[in-house]
């Protein structure tokens, strides 16, 4: 079954459970956005410290404030930009990698208990599709934005958090075991020659 509904009406989001068609409502999916951004924090960042959350997630509500007003006025701190250096544009100004706020979304779909992720894995047997369907996004947003092939520090940390969501068999078909690791590492030794 195709994982990815076309856009349409409230039966588009039908094989991802009950309640799936709110994501229809843009408020509503900033909402779940940052609901699964909170869970990633909670859960995964305790196990790879690879962000900082305040500048994280003021940078998010920052880049996502002008779409939904209802998430209030971010702050105005100036921090240190994403290559180290003080910035003149405060951080939370700059905006997030596209592929590292899809990765730590789909992080947080793995592990939430929200109502919407809970009905998807009733209906499909234990298994989240709509999770699923964010872990493939992620991997096709990664290859658009070439992350395995520019070197970035925002790419290392995307290649090191999709790493562990690939499928951890050495002997896995689709090559993708060890894939995002190898390119973390070879960014990595770009910025350090």
């Amino acid at each position: 079954m195709n994982s990815r509904p076309p856009r349409a009406g409230p039966e588009a989001y039908a094989e991802w459970g009950e309640g799936a068609h709110q994501l229809q409502d843009e408020s509503f999916r900033a909402e779940l956005a940052f609901d699964l951004v909170e869970v990633f924090f909670q859960i995964v960042h305790t196990r790879l410290p690879l962000l900082n959350p305040i500048q994280f997630r003021a940078r998010l509500q920052h880049s996502l404030h002008n779409l939904s007003p209802y998430l209030g006025e971010p702050s105005r701190n100036a921090g240190i930009s994403n290559n180290g250096y003080l910035s003149a544009q405060p951080l939370e100004h700059k905006p997030l990698h596209n592929a590292l706020v899809a990765t730590v979304i789909a992080w947080g779909a793995k592990f939430s208990e929200h109502p919407v992720l809970v009905k998807d894995r009733e209906r499909n047997n234990g298994q989240s599709r709509l999770a699923k369907t964010l872990i493939d996004r992620v991997r096709d947003l990664a290859e658009d934005l070439k992350v395995h092939r520019i070197p970035s520090a925002d790419h290392v940390v995307v290649a090191l958090l999709i790493e562990p969501m690939q499928n951890q068999n050495p002997d896995e078909p689709s090559g993708e075991f060890g894939r995002y690791h190898n390119i973390a590492y070879f960014a990595a030794q770009y910025f350090i020659s």
